[in-house]
């Protein structure tokens, strides 16, 4: 309703008209260094440069707005305080909440939650709505950094940011001890965990807050900045900037929930489309399907069905889609050419020993069975230590009797594990 209601009264043009007469716009004849910082990081971002503000306000601060034509603005009070070798840092993060699609609800936010300016919208407002809406900027915040840390390549530049913004000064006469700032988000994790009116302190801390608190912020962008995936996308950024065209490594048209439930011959095509070389086809045949003839039950892409949009894998890795097919003429085994016939529904396994679920399952014949632990505590205390929770093959959660599989479809039964359940 809020997003309704916003999108009626909201004038980006109007909005523009008032940052053109009250604030200083950047351009190559005005500050032109910040100007010249701007266009070369949207020229590696593959993106148009937004126009570019000075506010006067003594807050360090800086923000994106509009939708169609994202503005960005930065504080005299940043300006004063982030030294001019950290200020691409800073546009970097600005860029990346336009790169991540945040422009449209970060407005929404900065006028109507954060300003107050759209008054008429102010009755929409209701403390859960405002929490969510404060929950979802901290979140925004996290993933602009990370696009900040792939544009510097390290994670370093950001944590200096950060370290300005919880008050180091511009002007100190000593260097900054980054390792001593990050030790902070591991001694704050401590003091928390020390009783749980500190951690229903920090919930309360956060309700109204829309940016994280600064060293956990810079704590968190260091941990994801040590990770195989950050370095897999600052090879591909460095390769489009170098004019290779042919990386093996691509990113991901979508998430596995983007893909279930579309025609798997849409799905083949996306893949193709992105890039992946090996497109394989499973199926899962049945005379009372859960689902539509033809319609995907999963995707795996090499040995894994967790992978999130844009994550960059191997384009040689094999994509192997499996949907449904309505078979109301087979009638035999033979017939179905290596597809093993499941006698039990997924709910049979329910509550089962695990090595008694991988005995059944190994006989009927499938190769690939895995077994996960299952972490979570309220399954642990509800479940028998060693008892399944759940069998999913081929990505299929629930599936029915008489159904038939691919024998080589990967069979996932989580269980409780006997020794943490003890714990």
């Amino acid at each position: 309703m809020l997003f309704k209601a916003f999108m009626k009264v909201w004038s980006e043009q109007n909005f523009r008209v008032a940052m053109l007469s009250s604030k200083l716009k950047v351009s190559e004849k005005q500050l032109p260094q910040y100007h010249q910082m701007l266009c070369s990081l949207c020229e590696d971002l593959c993106i148009d440069v937004p126009e570019l503000y000075i506010e006067s306000n003594p807050y360090p601060n800086s923000y994106t707005i509009g939708e169609k034509k994202p503005m960005i603005v930065l504080t005299t009070g940043l300006l004063d305080c982030v030294p001019t070798e950290l200020i691409p840092t800073v546009l970097a993060h600005e860029c990346g909440h336009i790169i991540c699609g945040h422009v449209l609800y970060t407005t929404i936010a900065h006028l109507v939650i954060k300003k107050g300016i759209i008054s008429s919208l102010s009755s929409l407002l209701s403390a859960p709505l405002e929490m969510g809406f404060n929950h979802w900027m901290r979140a925004s915040e996290y993933s602009a950094d990370r696009v900040a840390a792939v544009i510097d390549g390290t994670s370093e530049k950001l944590t200096e940011v950060c370290m300005h913004y919880a008050g180091y000064g511009k002007g100190f006469p000593f260097k900054p001890d980054a390792a001593a700032f990050l030790a902070q988000a591991e001694e704050y994790e401590i003091e928390l965990k020390k009783t749980k009116n500190n951690r229903t302190f920090e919930i309360n801390n956060m309700k109204r807050k829309d940016h994280p608190l600064c060293v956990v912020r810079a704590r968190t962008c260091q941990d994801w900045a040590n990770t195989d995936a950050f370095t897999k996308i600052c090879k591909y950024v460095k390769d489009e900037r170098n004019g290779v065209v042919n990386s093996d490594m691509i990113p991901v048209p979508g998430n596995p929930s983007d893909f279930i439930g579309q025609k798997h011959e849409i799905i083949g095509q996306k893949l193709q489309a992105a890039g992946f070389t090996h497109i394989a086809y499973s199926m899962v045949f049945g005379k009372d399907l859960p689902g539509k003839d033809g319609q995907t039950v999963g995707v795996m892409i090499g040995k894994s069905r967790e992978y999130l949009t844009g994550d960059l894998i191997d384009k040689n890795e094999k994509c192997l889609i499996t949907y449904y097919r309505v078979d109301n003429q087979r009638k035999s085994a033979d017939e179905h050419n290596g597809y093993i016939k499941v006698g039990s529904g997924s709910s049979h396994f329910t509550g089962m020993d695990k090595d008694d679920a991988v005995k059944e399952l190994s006989e009927l014949g499938f190769r690939t069975i895995i077994t996960v632990a299952e972490t979570d505590k309220k399954k642990q205390e509800k479940n028998e230590p060693g008892s399944v929770i759940s069998v999913t093959i081929s990505g299929l959660e629930k599936f029915r009797k008489n159904m038939w599989f691919d024998r080589e479809s990967d069979v996932v039964i989580a269980f409780i594990d006997k020794e943490d359940s003890l714990v």
